[in-house]
């Protein structure tokens, strides 16, 4: 009689007994060439907020991540003394007495993949213009532009005074980044160029900054165009 065990029953059953279906695991293999990706990049969130976190695969940092099919299981975990806590769905929330300018890690596990992304828990109060915003209206010009302009599809300030301007977002792609200063009281915003795949002549880039009503408004500024365009000072309406 012989003591062989079939190779494929055995590991059936492992997987049964670990709760995961072996049809189950085979969908939720990561794609060659892929990463599992918690959000796209550092995550800036405030004392007290509750966010759902975003996991899936990409193929790079600063990638949005695909979603994963139905039924992957993901371990979440935080670094020890996070003054945050995460549920089994991905929900992050921040301790309400978190300081500001604290930083720590978030962990996501699939199987024997594993993901970590930065948190930094931030001050609204500190810099209202930050986020990501897209240009809602055409540009207001002087002297008017000819024609229409290409518009501002994706201009993200971050909390941690970094920028980036892209005209036609495609993965990673940006126009041009750097560092930005704003003044809360005066409204007084500074963009500091400091890389560029493409960087109009001529850019103005400091001007006044005003958010309301969920709108950010940019005045005095001349933000450049992907293609040659004259300068010119601009007020522009963006929105989430």
């Amino acid at each position: 009689m012989s003591l062989r065990t079939p190779i494929l029953p055995t590991l059936a059953a492992a997987l049964a007994l670990a709760g995961v279906h072996p049809a189950a695991a085979q969908r939720c293999r990561i794609p060659a060439g892929e990463f599992l990706t918690v959000e796209a990049g550092p995550i800036e969130i405030e004392p007290g907020q509750v966010r759902a976190l975003r996991v899936g695969t990409s193929r790079g940092p600063f990638m949005a991540p695909n979603p994963l099919p139905r039924g992957c299981a993901v371990r979440w975990s935080l670094d020890a003394r996070a003054p945050a806590r995460i549920d089994a769905q991905g929900r992050l929330q921040i301790g309400a007495h978190a300081a500001p300018g604290t930083e720590f890690r978030v962990h996501a596990a699939m199987g024997s993949v594993a993901s970590a992304q930065a948190v930094h828990v931030v001050d609204p109060r500190l810099s209202p213009v930050a986020g990501t915003w897209r240009q809602a209206q055409p540009a207001a010009c002087t002297p008017a532009a000819a024609g229409a302009m290409e518009p501002v599809r994706e201009l993200e300030l971050r909390r941690d005074g970094r920028f980036t301007v892209t005209f036609i977002p495609f993965e990673t792609y940006h126009d041009y980044w750097g560092r930005y200063t704003y003044d809360a009281r005066t409204g007084a915003l500074t963009l500091r160029v400091e890389g560029s795949n493409k960087l109009s002549a001529g850019v103005d880039l400091a001007g006044t900054a005003r958010v309301a009503n969920g709108r950010l408004t940019l005045d005095g500024f001349w933000l450049g165009q992907p293609n040659p365009s004259p300068s010119r000072a601009c007020r522009y309406p963006f929105s989430h």
